[in-house]
């Protein structure tokens, strides 16, 4: 068959993307009802989106070949996402991390950008936009990595199927 693999891809992150945009608007409504203030570092939303966008494409491409193989790759991918959550900055500041273990905490992506979203929409600062920008070029070729091995390896995944 020559069914095209990119919709299926771009139509759950499309999906999920709009959900996420509706739950920014519940989470910027809760926060003006909290009584902070919206400041202009707030205009960084679509630069946080971007790098979160690049970061999720790059990762579902790559997984996704996977998925074909390994039934159970959801579990893992559920499991690794969860422990990187817990060992990520959103309840706790990221000064509490003891400075010996600091470079192994800053190779979590979400130690980067869970951060970026409290300083944009809580804090109202200026998100690090050198370490943000350092993971959209991390991730950025690992997506295009991505996609060109989804395409280049379609036949074998309808035989899979």
């Amino acid at each position: 068959t020559n069914f095209p693999i990119y919709p299926l891809i771009f139509t759950n992150i499309l999906n999920q993307l709009m959900l996420f945009g509706f739950s920014l608007v519940v989470i910027v409504l809760g926060l003006i009802i909290s009584g902070v203030t919206i400041t202009p570092y707030f205009l960084y939303v679509p630069v946080l989106i971007i790098v979160q966008l690049t970061m999720m494409i790059a990762i579902i491409t790559n997984v996704a070949k996977f998925g074909i193989f390994v039934r159970d790759i959801t579990q893992v991918v559920t499991v690794i996402v969860g422990i990187l959550f817990f060992v990520s900055p959103i309840i706790y500041q990221k000064i509490l991390v003891p400075p010996e273990l600091r470079f192994w905490y800053d190779l979590n992506p979400l130690a980067t950008l869970l951060p970026a979203w409290r300083d944009v929409l809580i804090n109202g600062i200026q998100p690090d936009l050198t370490s943000l920008g350092l993971w959209f070029v991390f991730f950025l070729p690992l997506a295009f990595y991505g996609f060109r091995t989804l395409t280049s390896s379609r036949g074998e995944y309808y035989k899979r199927l």
